[in-house]
């Protein structure tokens, strides 16, 4: 079981949908299992446990984030985009990398 200090709700509206990246089998009876490629709904975010709640059709469940990709945009069908986000400068160290 997760201990979580704080959850953001994310408003129906405005729903986010995340794809996993990994399959992911639940440990606890508040958990969600899911499969590589599955769409999740993201229902909330805990600030710092590194779970979010979600769902897949009726089932619902805690989830580690860091299986899934929430760079998918929103009512659109689930696919990753082409866009990526680097953290750390990188300089090319031989012929055909990609510099940042």
């Amino acid at each position: 079981t997760v201990s979580v200090l704080y959850w953001r709700r994310v408003p129906p509206m405005a729903e986010e949908k995340c794809i996993a990246l990994t399959s992911f089998t639940a440990s606890a009876p508040d958990e969600l299992s899911f499969a590589k490629g599955d769409v999740i709904t993201v229902v909330a975010k805990g600030k710092d446990s590194g779970f979010w709640e979600g769902r897949i059709g009726e089932r619902r469940g805690l989830f580690p984030n860091c299986f899934v990709s929430s760079n998918m945009h929103p009512n659109r069908p689930p696919g990753l985009t082409d866009t990526a986000l680097a953290l750390f400068t990188y300089r090319p160290q031989r012929d055909g990398e990609l510099g940042f």
